[in-house]
């Protein structure tokens, strides 16, 4: 039976068994220690020796590769160069720009004229004698891209018409229709007075204001109702005050009611030609549901003419207070340029909102009678003053110097000739 005998020596990680049969075959127990022990220390030693030289190894590497990065990174003297050269171009070309700006920039300043300036240029002109119209344009602001001083056109529609012939001296869009507001109380005037002619009725019957015809609103005398005054004092409420209580009630004594009279209205309005018209009530005022009378300026041109053919209405229209209740009751005009602008003695005035302001004028001077609607002004003193510079250029004179050019080529319309004409502009009124 063999024998065996185990020997165990260390081993870094483990250790080693010795077979021996019972032979004695195989090595001895010295000498295979021996061996044993000399491959340990080769072991040893190469373990040693790749300690010590792995790191400087590895170190080495290390800068090799620290080295190439750092190569990468830096740009070689050609190419810093090259990247130099592209960073001046493109500085030159900001410089240009931001030049370029900052001349465009002081090239639009110096053409935009401030505020004060523009203020300045429109006081000249003023000075010159120029209409309102021809100065407006010189406003503008004095911050580049701010919103410039916009003036509102002085009328939607006028026209200026000879009075004795219906020739039509200037025009602009005289066929618009427009809500004429008070104007409408002419056609009432005219009809009454054909009725006064025709001996139908008289300026001294008395009129009864009832409770439908009192409290209509607007401009009013303030009729109570059962109050009884003359029918020529009422018609110089009409004409002069713009009062709307007058009308309604002169309407219901001659016609039964105001629907009946407004009837009476449209079919003189289709007599005398007035094709761009319609009345829904007498006196003017914003109608019910939205529905307002219609004109035109040329339409309005016409019946101004017809209700010149009465003396009294002249009389009346021409007065810058009137007296009614027995002379113990004083109505002031509406009209302003009476007093103001020469030769003016007529014809009547109208606002509502929705109309803007309005005005039928008549002036004579000379022996001339001309005629001048305007509607649809922003206020009352443009449409005064645009008025005024109208009549003054049909007629020719006047007190005070003006150059007029009331129409523009570039709205299409009829255009005066620029002359010099006189005229003092008054104060504004409804």
């Amino acid at each position: 039976m063999a024998n065996t005998k185990n020997s165990s020596a260390f081993f870094p990680g483990g250790s080693a068994e010795v077979v021996l049969d019972s032979a004695g075959e195989g090595p001895g127990p010295e000498r295979a220690t021996r061996g044993s022990r000399g491959k340990v220390k080769r072991k040893l030693v190469r373990l040693l020796v790749g300690a010590m030289v792995l790191p400087l190894v590895l170190g080495a590497h290390s800068e090799a590769l620290g080295a190439q990065e750092s190569k990468k990174k830096q740009p070689t003297s050609s190419t810093q160069a090259q990247a130099n050269k592209t960073s001046a171009q493109k500085k030159r070309t900001t410089s240009k720009k931001s030049s370029s700006s900052s001349a465009s920039i002081a090239k639009v300043s110096s053409s935009t004229p401030s505020t004060e300036q523009a203020q300045r240029k429109t006081t000249i002109v003023k000075g010159q004698g120029l209409t309102t119209q021809s100065t407006s344009t010189t406003r503008s602001s004095s911050r580049i891209g701010g919103n410039a001083l916009q003036k509102l056109p002085p009328y939607k529609a006028a026209i200026v018409m000879d009075a004795a012939s219906g020739e039509i001296l200037a025009s602009h869009d005289p066929h618009k229709q427009l809500v004429p507001a008070s104007l409408t109380k002419m056609m009432l005037v005219l009809i009454v007075m054909e009725k006064i002619r025709a001996g139908r009725l008289r300026l001294s019957e008395p009129v009864v204001a009832t409770e439908w015809t009192t409290g209509v609103g607007g401009t009013q005398v303030d009729l109570k109702p059962g109050e009884v005054l003359p029918l020529e004092e009422l018609l110089q409420a009409i004409i002069v005050r713009s009062a709307n209580d007058a009308a309604a009630t002169v309407a219901e004594h001659v016609a039964g009611s105001q629907a009946r009279f407004v009837d009476m209205m449209n079919l003189k309005a289709r007599t005398l030609g007035m094709k761009n018209t319609h009345f829904v009530n007498v006196h003017g005022l914003p109608g019910p549901n939205g529905l307002d009378n219609i004109s035109t300026a040329y339409d309005m041109a016409i019946l101004a003419r017809a209700l010149l053919k009465y003396p009294e209405v002249l009389r009346w229209s021409s007065q810058e207070v009137a007296y009614i209740r027995g002379g113990r009751y004083p109505i002031h005009s509406t009209n302003k340029l009476l007093g103001q602008c020469e030769g003016v003695d007529g014809l009547k005035t109208g606002f509502v909102r929705k109309a803007g302001f309005n005005i039928a004028a008549t002036a004579s001077r000379d022996g001339k009678r001309v005629i001048a609607v305007v509607m649809g002004s922003p206020s009352s003193d443009v449409r005064n003053r645009v008025t005024a510079d109208l009549i003054s250029w049909a007629l020719g004179g006047g007190n005070g110097e003006r150059r007029t050019a009331a129409f523009s080529k570039e709205s299409g319309s009829q255009r005066p000739s620029s002359r010099r004409t006189r005229l003092s502009v008054g104060r504004g009124g409804s």
